[in-house]
Order: structure tokens, then sequence, then C-alpha cells
């Protein structure tokens, strides 16, 4: 069973309007911390903080979904980034394929750029 919340952070010129919705895929096994920062800002009201955890992921994910597609699918992509973090789980079942290492170092090099792995 899956649960899902989605978060959407609005500020509107005349009315400033803040939904908590989330939804995780993949995402979660590689940035649980950021997730757990971001909900426990909204929760408190901390809405800044939120917004840039918030901005925090969708720079992993850009990245994540870029490489996604180019060179081994959602699964692919993400058990690369997991070995990175110390979880190696092995290859990715078919049809998606494994990143290559030259494709991981590339991967890791953008990754390392936004500051992922000090915040993930």
């Amino acid at each position: 069973m899956y649960s899902c919340r989605w978060t959407i952070l609005l500020k509107l010129p005349h009315l400033n309007v803040t939904l908590l919705l989330f939804a995780g895929v993949s995402t979660y096994n590689y940035m649980p911390e950021l997730t757990l920062r971001l909900i426990a800002a909204f929760e408190v009201g901390d809405i800044e903080k939120s917004r840039e955890e918030q901005y925090r992921s969708q720079a992993a994910i850009k990245i994540f979904m870029r490489y996604a597609k180019q060179h081994g699918g959602i699964a692919g992509t993400g058990k690369a980034i997991m070995k990175m973090i110390g979880l190696d789980f092995g290859p990715p079942r078919p049809p998606e394929k494994t990143v290559s290492a030259g494709v991981a170092k590339q991967l890791q090099a953008e990754l390392e750029l936004i500051g992922f792995f000090k915040w993930k």
C-alpha cells in the first residue's frame, strides 16, 4: 500500500495559499532526510525553510529525470544514486538498464555540484 501527500507551496500576489500535499516515488529512497525536513518545516509554519527544501528536491529530481530519460530509466538511475549513498541493491529488472560507470560518474558530479550529498 502506498501513501501519497502532495506538497504545493503557492504565493499569489493578493493571496498566500499553502497546501500540504506530498507524493514520493523513488526519491524517498535517496532523499529521506530532505523530505522529512521539508515536512517538519511546513508543519511548524516555516514556509521559507520548506520552500528551500522543496527547491533542493526539485534540483535533484531534474537531474535524476534527465538521466533516467537518457540513460537507465527510473529504476536504473535510482539504483545508481542509491549505490552512491552506500546502498547497492544490484541491477534493475528488465527492461530497465543499469547506468554505465561513466554515466554514473557524470551523474554523481552533477549531484555534487548542487550539494546533494551534503543535504540529501
